[in-house]
């Protein structure tokens, strides 16, 4: 039985022949994905620690709203450092560099879990912030209280989201185990003893998963394609559009109520900022929730596991890049964030301006 025959069982050799043409477009793009998400995961690192000096300041902490950001801004930067850390030191394929240890291929399985955790805990707050908005703006207009925008709120938010999403990282790793599959030699030409010898490790998804038709793996696929991607986006969708209508409808009673423009304003700002938010994050995740589903679809047919899994990658990337971006929006559309930007940038200036003085002092 052929190779192709054992990807795509049950197709037909011009069907076959397509899907593999495809696969080797996506191989294509992949050899450039790791360079590019390094790249990044890099600037969205940088960016994330500047985003959560700024975000975590004490003129900063006003609501809950506030503090989701600061939730999402950690597990943003978390992001990027489980991208960065598989970097460091790695092995280079085919030369004289020893294949990773075995603590090494266990921290790379716990970067991943960390970084699916991470994803799935920043788009849930997503959700979060937008529905907080949302309920704490259409009470603000009907001038009924709520505590949904009380510091504590937010924190018990990102708390909860946190540690649920971690569950769900955990049975992610428990999907793969490390086995030794080969003893690595050394070229002659690399200076090694003449018995040098490494042994190399990898993982692989644990057979219990392919057990009764792919029953566990479908499963997680299902549910991580459903509840991780799918829902959040549709949530988003149906927030996107209340916190539009609710934010046109709280203008029009402003106007009638005669409130001041510069209240208005701040208020219009912070919904405005959400809503780009959420726009980012159904940009970003809606496609790997289709992808997931798919891979749920079609998991009896090793092809389309392995095309999708690759395209997941690609899309992986798409959001890395929305987790890079939260704080040029915070930046862009928040005028308490930019004067908080400069307040900062001005203390430096001065502590600055004193070290200096001080300094040419007889």
């Amino acid at each position: 039985m052929s190779n192709h025959t054992v990807l795509f069982p049950n197709f037909t050799d011009e069907t076959t022949q397509l899907f593999l043409n495809f696969n080797e477009i996506v191989d294509n793009l992949l050899t450039k994905f790791p360079k590019a998400e390094f790249y990044v995961a890099g600037i969205g690192a940088i960016t994330n620690i500047l985003h959560l000096i700024v975000i975590t300041r004490k003129s900063m902490m006003t609501s809950s709203t506030n503090v989701i950001l600061i939730g999402i801004g950690i597990h943003d930067l978390m992001v990027m450092l489980s991208i960065l850390s598989p970097f460091v030191n790695r092995a280079r394929i085919g030369g004289c560099d020893p294949p990773p240890s075995l603590i090494r291929v266990h921290l790379e399985l716990l970067s991943y879990a960390i970084s699916d955790s991470s994803r799935r805990t920043s788009s849930w707050l997503g959700v979060s912030l937008a529905f907080v908005r949302f309920v704490v703006l259409k009470n603000s207009r009907k001038l009924r209280p709520t505590n949904l925008g009380k510091l504590r709120i937010g924190w018990i938010l990102v708390s909860v989201t946190s540690i649920i999403s971690i569950i769900f990282a955990a049975a992610y790793r428990f999907r793969f185990e490390v086995v030794w599959f080969a003893t690595w030699h050394p070229p002659p030409s690399c200076g090694f003893s003449e018995n040098f010898t490494r042994s190399e490790y990898g993982y692989l998804q644990r057979a219990i998963f392919y057990d009764y038709h792919e029953l566990l793996l479908k499963m997680s696929f299902l549910i991580d394609g459903i509840l991780a991607k799918c829902v959040p986006c549709f949530i988003l969708i149906l927030l996107g559009f209340l916190l539009v209508k609710e934010l046109k409808q709280a203008q029009e009673s402003r106007k009638m109520m005669g409130s001041r423009k510069k209240e208005s304003g701040s208020k219009n700002r912070t919904t405005k900022i959400v809503i780009c938010m959420t726009i980012s994050y159904l940009v970003a995740e809606f496609p790997l929730g289709i992808i997931m589903i798919l891979q749920f679809v079609l998991a009896e047919t090793p092809g389309f596991l392995l095309v999708l899994s690759k395209m997941q990658l690609l899309f992986n990337l798409m959001n890395t890049c929305n987790a890079t971006i939260h704080c040029f929006i915070c930046f862009l559309l928040s005028v308490h964030y930019r004067n908080t930007v400069k307040r900062m940038l001005c203390c430096y200036k001065k502590r600055i301006a004193v070290v200096q003085a001080f300094s040419v002092q007889p």
